[in-house]
């Protein structure tokens, strides 16, 4: 939304575009700076306390950059924006491990995607126009309204998903004992069968539902989860997320923190309305690239597995990064040539598409990977790979 709202935001403060750029950097910034608090939170209190907080803090961010009459407020409230993203852009993924089997999570992950990346293009599509027929402010005070809205739903049907998995589940083995334990029970065969009378634990009231927080999720002190992220840092497997999500995502930012200076001058002279109908391209590839993505990593999942004797690995999920390859390499470099030689705008926005086609297929493969691999670290690698990212889009900003 911000991009093609830039210039009116420019005027209204009196502030150069690098100010303007700014404004992003210090919201990726507290992103990143609130994320290890986020991952302690979440491991020690369960999601839904930190879902709520950051829902409301959300809400509040935007409400009052609709209102803010000084770039110091407006600041203020991008950092505030910050903040509430922290839970989104790395918890989100864990929902996922907690909710579906292993063959369901390619398509349930494209679809946090499609939300979270694909459909945040239709924003800037629209808010050219809102801000040419309203002013720009009302970008905002209309973000507020569905953010709102989007609080009161998470407050009364954002059910808590954490649990205590007390037994030991072969895809998060860690040490002999439970490989031990592991084989005890695979080797153990009945002597006899009976019948039983059928038991279901019977669901927890609604009302009781409500409650912020549900319980204790783990027994390890607030310090030792805070610092815990940082040792995922030691792990290859959380290396090769940081850069095979953190860089395609990286580059995609850096273009939109520029173009609206790159193309609100000649020789192109687009106006903010103009400006928001540039983000058509990343919008309708981006969707395209997801709709892939999702079907066919579940789909090579169950393939290979069947290939492999009925016994899956979760790196069968990694060949879709050869999308990423291809995408990037074709996005990148042709958006980059066009520009040099004043090249259709239409033909840009597709070449756009395909940065942030990339960017779907390196969420879908990390998202799905780590969930299936390392679930019982998974938000720590996310919250790392937020952290590394919105230090790097600060720098860049």
């Amino acid at each position: 939304m911000f991009s093609p709202i830039a210039v009116p935001i420019v005027e209204t403060f009196g502030i150069s575009f690098h100010q303007f750029s700014l404004l992003g950097g210090y919201s990726l910034l507290s992103t990143g700076a609130i994320g290890l608090f986020v991952a302690a939170g979440t491991r020690k209190f369960g999601k839904r306390p930190l879902w709520i907080l950051s829902s409301i803090a959300a809400f509040v961010g935007t409400i009052w950059g609709a209102a803010a009459q000084s770039y110091g407020s407006f600041m203020g409230s991008r950092i505030i924006q910050g903040i509430s993203e922290a839970f989104f852009e790395s918890v989100t993924y864990a929902f996922i491990g907690d909710l579906y089997f292993v063959h369901e999570r390619g398509t349930r992950t494209a679809a946090v995607v499609i939300c979270y990346q694909a459909l945040s293009s239709f924003p800037p599509l629209v808010g050219g126009v809102v801000t040419r027929d309203l002013g720009w402010r009302w970008c905002f005070w209309l973000l507020g309204i569905f953010l709102g809205i989007g609080t009161l739903l998470v407050i009364f049907f954002g059910f808590e998903t954490a649990y205590k998995r007390e037994a030991i589940d072969a895809s998060n083995v860690t040490n002999d004992e439970d490989v031990t334990r592991l084989e005890e029970l695979k080797g153990s065969v009945p002597t006899h069968t009976e019948e039983v009378e059928a038991f279901t634990i019977s669901r927890q009231p609604y009302i009781s539902r409500l409650k912020p927080v549900q319980g204790v999720y783990s027994k390890d002190s607030l310090l030792k989860l805070i610092l815990t992220p940082l040792g995922t840092l030691a792990n290859p497997a959380a290396l090769w997320a940081i850069i095979t999500l953190a860089f395609p995502v990286l580059w995609l930012v850096g273009i939109m923190l520029v173009i609206a200076s790159i193309f609100s001058v000649p020789p192109y002279n687009l106006n903010p309305v103009e400006l928001g109908y540039m983000w058509a391209g990343p919008l309708v590839v981006a969707t395209i690239a997801c709709f892939i993505a999702g079907p066919t990593s579940d789909w090579s999942a169950k393939y290979l597995s069947r290939r492999n004797n009925g016994k899956y690995e979760p790196e069968f999920r990694l060949f879709q990064v050869i999308g990423i390859l291809v995408c990037a390499a074709l996005g990148y470099f042709l958006f980059g040539y066009l520009i040099s030689v004043q090249g259709s705008v239409v033909g840009i926005s597709i070449v756009w598409g395909l940065q942030l086609a990339a960017a779907q297929f390196s969420a879908v493969v990390v998202g799905s990977y780590v969930n299936d691999a390392y679930y019982s670290i998974s938000v720590e690698i996310f919250i790392i790979i937020g952290i590394v990212k919105n230090i790097l889009f600060y720098c860049f900003s």
